[in-house]
């Protein structure tokens, strides 16, 4: 009976096939995913800097921990300073930097130590991981079963049970997956908290609470400033220095950072004020944070940032990856691409530029008549024939050219002239009148 079923149906190849590249591609969608979440940064944007490794260690040993293996400077421009569970790694901004003094920075370190104490990001680490591996599952499952629903035509019963058979087992286990990863990630939301607190605690007792606020809400505050920069169309928005070298590009975003920085801080109190009251991904509200970090302990910092400007440009430019530099580049030149078309256009418009009239029949036309009326402007400016050339002055400006034959308007070719300038006309037959145009520099 198997067999009869199956010569009933035409497709059942197809449907083999296609039970096998279910399992085929998500195999491989999880191995990739699974690749990705347990990768380590790469080694070419690893800190040299002695400065940053003296202050590393120092905190480190200070808080009681073991050494980094390595300390990274992030690749993007965000203000996010991390720690990377896997292989003990710390992971620093460019931004943070530059703006945070000395002690605030320890302030950020000593909280990152408090991380690794306290394994708190073994738990994240494992969630982030559980997270790709689920939604690489599902990808797989949603895109092989829409290929196989768009190409087949006709499903019998029997072949439909046959062909998503796999599918229906894997079935169970998302359902299952689910409900033990809303578990494990409610678990993650209520004790994440804790361990937030915790690192602060960390961090204000080693730096001194009143530093570790500065800190947050300069971290906050930056976050806010990138944010606002990433989301801007430069295009409008910003004023482009004239001259500038796009090798300098990095001092100009950090002196726009710097300006939303500012407005943040100084100008617009309000909306920095109601975004810290709100709580984001799985860390609590920043003005919990800072109110809790501020009653434990005071201490004067006289420190000042570890970067300079100079020296954040330096990094800025050998950082591999920063695809918002790239992003700011390409918007920049762009800009001065277009500023630069337009100031040549404005200074050809104030010189008198003859032009040459030069008009051709194409091979296949037929014409009845053998001369042209040829207009500039609506204004007539002689007969034209074939193979035969005319040439004239114009005023500097927009100019609109057309021929007329037979009492039949050809389309229309608007031209901004610049200098000397010749137009070879092709021109089919008169009953259609239409104008073939190229202009020639």
């Amino acid at each position: 009976m198997f067999s009869t079923l199956l010569k009933k149906d035409s497709h059942r190849y197809f449907y083999l096939v296609g039970s096998f590249l279910t399992s085929i591609t998500m195999f491989i969608n999880l191995l990739r995913c699974l690749k990705d979440a347990v990768r380590i940064p790469k080694q070419d944007n690893i800190a040299d800097n002695i400065k940053i490794l003296s202050l590393v260690e120092q905190v480190a040993d200070d808080v009681g921990i073991s050494r980094f293996e390595a300390v990274y400077l992030n690749s993007e421009l965000d203000i996010s300073t991390f720690y990377i569970g896997r292989g003990r790694y710390l992971n620093l901004s460019v931004i943070a930097l530059t703006y945070l003094t000395e002690d605030e920075l320890k302030a950020v370190i000593a909280h990152e130590c408090g991380h690794h104490h306290h394994n708190a990001m073994l738990i994240n680490r494992s969630y982030y991981r559980s997270f790709l591996f689920f939604e690489s599952f599902v990808k797989a499952l949603t895109e092989t079963i829409s290929t196989i629903q768009r190409r087949a035509k006709e499903i019998s019963f029997f072949m439909f049970f046959y062909c998503y058979s796999p599918i229906a087992l894997y079935g169970i286990l998302p359902s299952l997956y689910i409900y033990d990863l809303f578990l494990f990630f409610m678990g993650i939301l209520i004790r994440n908290s804790e361990y937030e607190y915790y690192c602060d605690l960390v961090a204000a007792k080693y730096s001194g609470g009143n530093i570790l606020a500065s800190a947050l809400q300069k971290v906050f505050d930056l976050h806010i400033a990138y944010n606002t920069i990433s989301k801007r169309s430069i295009n409008k928005e910003y004023k482009i220095i004239p001259n500038l070298n796009l090798n300098n590009i990095e001092k100009l975003y950090l002196e726009n950072m710097n300006r939303e920085f500012l407005n943040v801080r100084y100008l617009n109190p309000k909306e920095r004020t109601e975004a810290a009251g709100r709580k984001t991904d799985t860390h609590p509200p920043l003005l919990s944070r800072i109110k809790k970090a501020q009653s434990i302990s005071f201490k004067i910092d006289l420190s000042e940032p570890l970067f300079s400007e100079s020296e954040a440009i330096l990094w800025l430019k050998k950082l591999p990856g920063a695809s918002f530099i790239e992003h700011f580049k390409q918007e920049i030149k762009q800009k001065i691409e277009n500023e630069s078309r337009l100031d040549s256009i404005n200074k050809a418009q104030n010189s008198t530029g003859q032009v040459v009239i030069v008009l051709k029949r194409k091979k296949e036309s037929i014409a009845i008549c053998n001369k042209y009326n040829f207009f500039d402007n609506n204004d007539k400016i002689g007969n034209i024939g074939f193979n035969s050339t005319k040439s004239f002055f114009v005023d500097p400006g927009v100019h609109t050219f057309y021929m007329k034959a037979l009492h039949k308007k050809s389309n229309e070719l608007e031209l901004i002239l610049s200098g000397n300038e010749k137009i070879e006309l092709e021109c089919g037959s008169d009953s259609t009148a239409e104008l073939y145009i190229r202009l020639i520099r």
